[in-house]
């Protein structure tokens, strides 16, 4: 076998290589899937906006805050996590919490039209929230009665 044949195998072979790490490093990062729902009272417990994020990923995760923007374009925060500290994800761990007339930033929500919802994590990196914004919308009423 010539020189050249075996440097076209050796730079195929590190072609195949590179390929299939990037695919691997790819499929394996940590990503987001975050859903809410609107629960009406029951009992003892007030109307809310129930959040839960999953990290769908295979890397851990570690997710800061809840961004919601309004359709005058006013951005407002809420810290995801005890004590200031953020939530870390490892795969397939989830967390839930809710937003109801406690949360001092949800009597700001309702009484403006929610356009967007996100979760950031300690990257920057925002994942949508399914279901938050028609979630608000759609109950501000019910959610304002409450307070």
């Amino acid at each position: 076998m010539s020189d050249c044949a075996v440097s076209g195998i050796a730079i195929t072979i590190a072609l195949v290589s590179l390929g299939v790490s990037v695919i691997v490093a790819f499929r394996d990062r940590g990503t987001i899937t975050a859903a809410a729902r609107y629960l009406e009272s029951y009992q003892h417990m007030s109307d809310g906006v129930y959040v839960h994020i999953v990290n769908s990923g295979r890397r851990p995760v570690t997710i800061r805050r809840l961004l919601i923007t309004t359709e005058d374009g006013k951005e407002i925060e809420r810290r995801i996590g005890e004590n200031g500290n953020p939530v870390r994800l490892l795969e397939s761990e989830d967390c839930e919490f809710q937003l109801n007339t406690q949360n001092s930033e949800l009597q700001e929500w309702s009484s403006s039209v929610i356009k967007k919802a996100v979760v950031e994590d300690s990257r920057g990196k925002q994942y949508e929230v399914s279901g938050l914004v028609e979630a608000i919308n759609q109950n501000a009423e019910h959610l304002r009665q409450a307070l």
